[in-house]
């Protein structure tokens, strides 16, 4: 479950009860910052653009919806959800290297994989 906690610097917020000024301070940031990158990584990047064999135009995020997948047959793909590829300090040095101010990773998409474990 979320908790609505985060660890920025090495100091942790809650910001589920933050007041309005709190929240004012935080979107004002992130409206400064202009400059970042979004990260969204669930069962479709294993995919790469392919279901059965055959290449789709439309798909990404949107594969299991544009291929017709039903969520049985895509809840299958978590048995093979593997990014062992995935570098979090290249992704980091590339994005400051960018002169980005933050990373976001979408931990849960829209079609309901959790990047963990999860109830």
């Amino acid at each position: 479950m979320f908790s609505g906690h985060v660890n920025v610097h090495a100091q942790e917020t809650s910001f589920l009860n933050e007041s309005k000024e709190e929240y004012g301070t935080r979107m004002k940031w992130f409206t400064d910052a202009k400059y970042g990158m979004f990260i969204h990584l669930g069962l479709y990047s294993q995919l790469g653009g392919v279901w059965k064999g055959e290449e789709k135009k439309a798909y990404a995020e949107w594969i299991q919806a544009n291929a017709d997948i039903s969520p049985q047959e895509y809840a299958l793909l978590a048995h093979n959800f593997n990014p062992v590829n995935f570098n979090a300090k290249a992704i980091v040095k590339l994005a400051k290297k960018a002169r980005m101010k933050y990373i976001v990773i979408t931990t849960k998409h829209h079609e309901g994989f959790c990047l963990w474990d999860s109830k």
